[in-house]
């Protein structure tokens, strides 16, 4: 168990690891030694947003406060846009960290599609325990073990 954080947390002597920074200079670290390009951070857009023309057209009594950080949300994301496409820098090569040596690239490993999930059914009559199973699926027969760790306040 690994944990990166820049404040203690409840949970670090329970850790294998417990690293004290952000987890962008971690990953960035990580993805490094592992020989994998950082993506460049794409703009972001809300899913369901709603464009401002359209919350005057088809609503009469749009709430001004509502409006207003609508307003601020599609300046914010349409500038964000446009830097993003001004930017245009070439990809950054992963550099290793001078701290530590440089990882050798990891043997070819097996790779394999995983279908995790879980089912539930409605309690017995007279109990409040729920028969609930969660699985792992691995037609390509890669994975030779799965570990659960529920939280305490499960039986």
């Amino acid at each position: 168990t690994a944990i990166v954080n820049l404040q203690a947390t409840p949970d670090d002597k329970k850790a294998d690891l417990r690293t004290g920074a952000t987890c962008d200079d971690v990953m960035e670290g990580l993805m490094a030694r592992l020989g994998l390009q950082v993506d460049e951070v794409p703009a972001w857009r809300p899913k369901d947003a709603v464009p401002v023309s359209e919350l005057r057209r088809g609503v009469k009594n749009v709430c001004p406060y509502y409006l207003a950080a609508a307003e601020r949300l599609e300046v914010f994301t349409k500038n964000q846009e446009e830097y993003l496409l001004q930017k245009q820098l070439p990809a950054r090569a992963p550099q290793p960290t001078p701290s530590l040596p440089a990882a050798q690239p990891a043997p070819s490993a097996p790779t394999a599609q995983l279908k995790i999930g879980n089912t539930v059914r409605p309690p017995q009559k007279h109990t409040n325990s729920y028969p609930w199973t969660v699985y792992v699926e691995d037609p390509a027969d890669v994975v030779s073990s799965v570990t659960f760790k529920l939280h305490p306040t499960f039986s």
